[in-house]
């Protein structure tokens, strides 16, 4: 309990009771310097009030009306006989002391008021002017007698950091900092994690502080969720935009790229068939025809009269003859139907045609894919005009009845030239043709070969 202690004055030895001893008003003896020339001791009560008299007044015991040095009390012990005189007198006050003068008529000045009084455990006694005291300590509320913890927190009179959490004890509180700032509980500063690197941001995320707390953010390429940062396979993942005519390849954290599939060109992200037939980038042979069978695939078949895989056509080595005897001013139909049936035997594919016979072996030829177009026109009985081999061939009609076909070698068709290379066994007369003979009005008997090699 606190408290200061009234300072009275009394001789240790015969100090009289009898009102013809007063107690003496200051005179010299204190250093005053309240009203009454008394100095007042700082109680402590919440209110303010000073009521303890520390100047050490007098009693008059020499009755010479003067408080002097002969009438002050050496010395002051407490409220019990404090100096073995057996008199509990003035100069045994206790701590404490509530009024200068003597209240209860006992005529002793009684300063231990507060003895006796049942303050709460938690209030603390005050010997003022009007009597003692109980007042509930700070951090308590009550009457004195009965005092209740005060929750600061709950009533929201603490000064704790707006940041801080408040926890009551009993008779104050405590302060801590909240998750994320530092500092007394009273003063609470944000801590930047990602300053400090005291974050847990995975390697492959950015970290951004925020007030008491921070964020992680996976960099571009990664997906989580901050903590934790996986690379982005596009490709494993379905979610990239190559063509779907186009291969996909991890490169890197959510990067990746598109290449066409075979048969198929563009820059991966938009891929087109390729159709090498009609863009002439086949590997068929000029004697083959190439077909288009789907993204960059096609076949190869070898032209009629050639053989081979379609990339390699060879023309079929398969020779046609037309040979027959004539005998001279006559004709037969044996020889037309023997030149029909090599005409239409003419099928394959030729590089030489040649009109021969017995007087001249050798005859005239043309060589070359110009041989085939003459007996293709010999086949199909198309007329026609070529140059080959020095001389100009024919192919049309000649005889008394249609499809009379003539080969001629001599640049015209139904004329006579002699000797001349010419064969029109359909004719129907002795006009048949010769190798180098008379071609008409009568030529020679002779052999007449027509050779498709």
């Amino acid at each position: 309990m606190r408290a200061s202690m009234l300072v009275s004055l009394a001789f240790l030895a015969g100090c009289s009771t009898s009102s013809t001893q007063p107690w003496l008003t200051d005179t010299g003896l204190d250093t005053g310097g309240d009203p009454s020339g008394d100095t007042l001791l700082d109680t402590g009560h919440p209110d303010g009030t000073d009521a303890v008299d520390v100047t050490p007044d007098c009693w008059d015991a020499d009755s010479d009306g003067v408080c002097d040095a002969d009438d002050v009390c050496p010395g002051f012990d407490d409220r019990e006989d404090g100096d073995s005189d057996t008199v509990p007198d003035g100069c045994d006050i206790c701590p404490g002391g509530d009024d200068r003068i003597d209240t209860d008529g006992d005529m002793i000045p009684d300063f231990c008021d507060c003895e006796g009084l049942d303050c709460d455990e938690n209030a603390t006694c005050f010997n003022m002017p009007g009597g003692p005291e109980c007042v509930c300590d700070e951090g308590y509320e009550g009457d004195g007698f009965v005092c209740t913890d005060v929750d600061e927190c709950a009533i929201g009179t603490d000064t704790c950091d707006a940041h801080a959490a408040c926890t009551n004890v009993p008779g104050s509180y405590t302060c801590a900092c909240s998750s994320g700032y530092t500092g007394d509980g009273y003063v609470c500063t944000d801590i930047n994690e990602c300053a400090s690197g005291t974050d847990t941001c995975s390697p492959y995320a950015t970290c951004t502080n925020t007030d008491g707390s921070y964020t992680c953010t996976c960099t571009t390429g990664y997906t989580g969720d901050g903590f934790t940062c996986t690379p982005i396979d596009h490709c494993a993942a379905g979610t990239d935009t190559c063509s779907s005519f186009a291969t996909c390849t991890f490169t890197g954290p959510g990067t990746y790229t598109c290449a066409c599939n075979p048969g198929y060109t563009g820059d991966g992200f938009s891929c087109t068939p390729i159709n090498h037939c009609s863009a002439g980038t086949d590997l068929c042979s000029p004697y083959a025809t190439c077909t288009y069978t789907g993204p960059g695939t096609y076949t190869c078949t070898c032209l009629p009269g050639y053989t081979g895989d379609g990339f390699t056509c060879t023309p079929i080595s398969t020779s046609v003859t037309f040979s027959q005897w004539f005998t001279a001013s006559t004709t037969s139909p044996s020889q037309c139907t023997a030149w029909e049936t090599f005409r239409a035997s003419l099928t394959g594919t030729y590089t030489t045609v040649t009109i021969k016979g017995n007087y001249d072996e050798t005859g005239v030829s043309c060589t070359g894919s110009t041989a085939n177009l003459i007996c293709q026109a010999l086949r199909t009985a198309s007329a026609g005009t070529w140059s080959c081999g020095g001389r100009t061939w024919m192919v049309g009609e000649c005889g008394v009845s249609a499809g009379s076909w003539e080969l001629s070698a001599e640049g015209s068709i139904c004329s006579c030239p002699s000797p001349g290379y010419i064969a029109r066994p359909c004719i129907g007369n002795q006009n048949w043709g010769g190798a180098a003979t008379a071609t008409c009005w009568d030529p020679p008997s002779q052999r007449l070969d027509v050779v498709c090699n």
